[in-house]
């Protein structure tokens, strides 16, 4: 909702998948139910010959980073296959609506927007436009994968471990929204899936799937990997 309008908040259900219901609505023993995206919400309610429906367009501003950072290691990988990561913003009144005079990037509570900047405008880290309509600003950011500690270390991240990384930014208007992402930065392993095959035969071994092996942060010559397994 724009900062000026009125809010009613009503509690109901949803399936994440695009569904809701609001089993009972106000005065009106009959359920709301209707369907959301990212663009609009859209409601229906009957009770005997009493009937309306409604649309509205989304008025969420948003601003993040995908591969969502914080889960999995889709990010990561991203990065050292050299395609880069991207950060969005959508604003309901348009992508020139957004005043980028206040964006600030984060990183462990430090204002690093300078070295962002400095990085990108001087091409250090090549950014590409990639918006697609007129609600959404999306730029993708492509890092060297070889020197994400000699050059292209956007976050500035100063030792391997958990970071908290915050985008900001405001529309003309004077509204200000932001994300905050925990973010692991340093060597990890990952794969899709493991198949313990000895359950099939006793002298087979585990199937390990897409596995990859990276480092997003500061040399780490001496890292160990453990395999573990759990009885759930």
């Amino acid at each position: 909702m724009k900062p000026t309008s009125d809010v009613l908040t009503v509690t109901g259900a949803h399936d994440s998948d695009g569904y809701f219901t609001i089993p009972y609505f106000f005065v009106y023993p009959a359920p709301l139910t209707g369907n959301y995206d990212e663009n609009s919400i859209t409601g229906s309610l009957k009770n005997g010959s009493y009937s309306f429906s409604f649309t509205l367009p989304s008025t969420i501003h948003r601003i993040g980073i995908k591969p969502t950072p914080s889960i999995g290691f889709d990010f990561h990988k991203s990065i050292l296959e050299g395609n880069g990561f991207t950060i969005e913003v959508h604003d309901p009144d348009g992508r020139d609506h957004l005043d980028w005079n206040t964006f600030q990037v984060f990183v462990g509570g430090n204002d690093t927007t300078s070295l962002f900047w400095d990085k990108t405008l001087n091409g250090v880290v090549p950014m590409k436009d990639e918006s697609i309509d007129s609600l959404n600003k999306v730029f993708r950011l492509i890092p060297d994968p070889h020197k994400l500690m000699t050059g292209s270390d956007i976050f500035a991240i100063p030792w391997n471990g958990d970071w908290l990384i915050e985008l900001k930014i405001c529309d003309k208007s004077g509204f200000c929204f932001q994300s905050k992402d925990n973010v692991y930065f340093g060597p990890f392993v990952a794969f899709s899936k493991a198949i313990d095959l000895r359950c099939y035969n006793a002298k087979s071994m585990i199937a390990v799937f897409d596995l990859m092996f990276g480092n997003t942060c500061i040399n780490s010559p001496k890292t160990k990997i453990f395999l573990t397994l759990l009885n759930v």
